[in-house]
């Protein structure tokens, strides 16, 4: 008794191996135009961040004293993208303390300054910058602490 069909061939005379081929083309375009893309991060956010002072010697605890200059800190964030990014004079940044000194900036304009003045001496206390990471609107507190001797 014969075959029907010749082998490797359909009902409609073309060969099966033509007909799932066009069948999986036709399901690899469809999945490929019912994926959406994947949307895109619009800005990098802080991931995280360190300060620190840069003189009169480096870390985040120094010692200092009145009448020696003023002391020289910097604030460095890690963003989402993998870079690391100086935001020490940025216009997000704020920076306050319970001394009696001053804030101010090199004549660089890249980084902090606290100038410590007589009624700190003998104490130690921290200096708070504050981030506020304008891609999430999140604030970030960074804490450096200060030492002033006579």
């Amino acid at each position: 008794m014969g075959l029907l069909f010749p082998r490797g061939r359909s009902r409609s005379g073309r060969p099966l191996v033509a007909r799932l081929v066009l069948a999986g083309a036709m399901v690899a375009v469809l999945a490929v135009g019912a994926a959406p893309p994947a949307p895109a991060d619009p800005c990098a956010y802080v991931t995280g961040g360190q300060a620190f002072f840069v003189t009169p010697s480096t870390g985040q605890q120094v010692t200092t004293h009145v009448g020696g200059g003023a002391v020289a800190f910097q604030l460095q964030v890690r963003l989402s993208n993998g870079q690391t990014k100086d935001v020490t004079r940025d216009g997000n940044t704020h920076y306050f303390t319970n001394g009696a000194g001053n804030f101010g900036s090199n004549f660089a304009n890249t980084q902090g300054l606290y100038g410590p003045e007589p009624p700190d001496v003998n104490k130690t206390f921290p200096i708070y910058i504050r981030y506020t990471d304008p891609c999430k609107n999140v604030t970030w507190t960074f804490t450096v602490s200060l030492h002033v001797i006579p």
